[in-house]
């Protein structure tokens, strides 16, 4: 079997979904488009596991207030 390579993409790169201007590529119904203060929030993160780059999104509660943003 062949290996996958997994490279970073330049995000101005990958081509939208017509009709989805969403940042984060979020398609469900009343996906977040913007953080907003008060409200629920998103922050895109990637972290190395076990030589893999994953990559996710974290939500957090409206007024959170993040001690150290680096470590979600």
């Amino acid at each position: 079997m062949s290996k996958m390579e997994l490279v970073d993409v330049d995000v101005a790169t990958i081509t939208k979904v017509p009709g989805n201007d969403n940042q984060w590529g979020l398609v469900y119904a009343d996906a977040i488009t913007e953080n907003k203060p008060g409200e629920v929030n998103i922050h895109p993160i990637s972290y190395m596991l076990n030589g893999l780059k994953i990559a996710a999104n974290v939500y957090t509660p409206a007024g959170m207030i993040l001690k150290n943003p680096t470590r979600l």
